[in-house]
């Protein structure tokens, strides 16, 4: 027999004793600061994470990594092939 609110877990049954939900609109939300910094403290806290390039499209600014060959210049790229038919 199982209780309400009761889970199995890999053999085991665990009761919940707490859910947690959405708040309801009418609840007043109080945020507490516990410490103040600065801005320029924050700033020098945390790093900038790295602009976001899409997959498939390498930033143009930047050289090609050391383990591919360089691209070849027009001249010596092979002809085209024509399309058959």
């Amino acid at each position: 027999r199982r209780l309400p609110g009761a889970i199995d877990v890999i053999g085991q049954t665990i009761t919940i004793s707490r859910v947690e939900g959405r708040r309801r609109a009418n609840e007043n939300s109080n945020i507490q600061v516990l410490s103040e910094r600065s801005a320029t403290e924050v700033d020098n806290n945390f790093s900038k994470p790295p602009p976001f390039f899409p997959p498939g499209a390498p930033p143009t600014h930047l050289p090609p990594p050391p383990f591919l060959p360089p691209p070849p210049t027009v001249s010596t790229a092979p002809p085209l092939i024509p399309p058959p038919g």
